[in-house]
């Protein structure tokens, strides 16, 4: 009935956390949410969605889902996009603080090239196997309020950063990002191959495990209060030259990974 419409407007006018599983719906249409006006929490689990919404009727409803603060996706092993790249569903998500993807095995893009997360302060993605990289540098360079991110157990990214050759040399300030997670990331070469200039004025915790990581950045870099990285087996290194120090534990984790193999 609420899929279809068949609800009173005003029924659902106060709540603010909506939880939805096993949806055989290939496309989540924006109007579902219309009538939750005080939405501040969505949850989508183990559902059939291609994509989570559509773009009809975007200009009408633009307003319903700015107050959205968190969106969590699970299970969506059919999703290969949160929506069409052209659609920019990004302005009604304006106010989107936290973001957690696991398990969405499809999943080829996370963001579409141009999105903007101004308020967005975590992002986690986690066991999503056909993901390449998370974000292009005009959306790295959006998540200026970004505290936490947590990458794991996505086994085709190769690095954080899209490289877009014409905007090199661009400078991408991730201003109050706290603590990096990289964890299990087979394929992760670098968290950014494209000549930018990266900042992380207040970067703290960087963790680096099961990766070929075998630098963080070919462009400048700066991470003016990093002291440690934790890497495998829980060995801590000290930390001057982030580059330096990255390129010392990719010739570590291949020597205990040689040595684990031929014992």
């Amino acid at each position: 009935m609420m899929w279809e419409g068949h609800i009173p407007k005003g029924l659902f006018h106060t709540l603010e956390i909506l939880e939805v599983c096993y949806d055989e719906s290939a496309v989540l249409p924006l109007h579902i949410v219309q009538r939750f006006h005080n939405l501040e929490k969505l949850s989508l689990y183990s559902g059939s969605y291609e994509r989570i919404f559509s773009r009809e009727g975007i200009g009408k409803q633009a307003k319903t889902l700015v107050k959205m603060r968190k969106l969590f996706l699970s299970r969506l092993n059919d999703l290969n996009y949160m929506w069409k790249q052209d659609s920019r569903l990004d302005l009604v998500l304006q106010n989107l603080e936290v973001l957690e993807v696991d398990k969405c095995g499809s999943l080829i893009t996370l963001m579409a090239p141009f999105a903007s997360f101004q308020n967005l302060t975590i992002l986690e993605v986690k066991s999503c196997k056909n993901l390449m990289n998370l974000v292009t540098s005009s959306t790295a360079k959006s998540l200026v309020q970004l505290i936490k991110m947590k990458i794991s157990h996505c086994y085709k990214i190769t690095e954080v950063i899209e490289n877009q050759e014409d905007r090199a040399e661009d400078t991408i300030i991730f201003s109050k990002l706290k603590s990096l997670s990289l964890k299990s990331l087979l394929c992760l070469r670098s968290f950014c191959s494209g000549n930018y200039i990266l900042e992380f004025p207040s970067l703290e915790k960087l963790s680096v495990k099961g990766s070929n990581m075998e630098i963080f950045s070919t462009g400048v870099l700066s991470t003016p209060v990093l002291r440690k990285v934790k890497i495998i087996l829980g060995l801590i290194e000290p930390v001057v030259d982030l580059n330096k120090t990255i390129q010392q534990l990719y010739k570590k984790e291949v020597y205990v990974y040689n040595s684990f193999f031929h014992h």
